[in-house]
């Protein structure tokens, strides 16, 4: 069924009305899609992280190896004075269900007094290097000497 034209309509303002309404809701439509596209996941505030020199500590991430995510060391790296990687392994849920996220826990000694930052991106080892990370997560370590 064609649409035709009332015999008003260049005249008539509701039609002019209607016209402009379904032309402005378009473009606002039109950049509302643009403006909810994130190229880059907002920057979360840092969580705290207290060790001693000379501990160990963990921290576990949420990841679901089955997507091809993976958890790396992203920028700034951690001072090597204050802290140092020992290990990363990720462990699969208690339920082994197809599909179902398990944990990758990064293993760190804490080396020295002071403070530094661990920084985390969640990728895929063959996206491209611009291309900006599903996740990250921040922790603010700061290590105190022995008592």
């Amino acid at each position: 069924m064609a649409w035709a034209r009332p015999a008003c309509y260049p005249r008539c303002v509701p039609c002019r009305i209607r016209r402009r309404a379904a032309l402005s809701l378009a473009a606002v439509l039109a950049f509302a899609g643009c403006a909810l596209r994130a190229d880059d996941p907002p920057e979360l505030p840092a969580r705290a992280v207290d060790a001693t020199a000379g501990e160990r500590f963990t921290i576990a991430l949420d990841s679901n190896a089955s997507t091809g995510f993976r958890w790396y060391l992203d920028a700034p790296r951690p001072d090597p004075n204050v802290v140092r990687v020992v290990s990363s392994e990720y462990r699969a849920p208690a339920q082994p269900l197809a599909g179902a996220p398990g944990s990758e826990v990064w293993t760190f000694d804490a080396f020295a007094p002071g403070t530094t930052t661990l920084a985390f991106a969640y990728r895929r080892p063959w996206a491209a290097r611009d291309t900006p990370p599903a996740r990250r997560e921040r922790y603010a370590v700061r290590v105190r000497a022995k008592p």
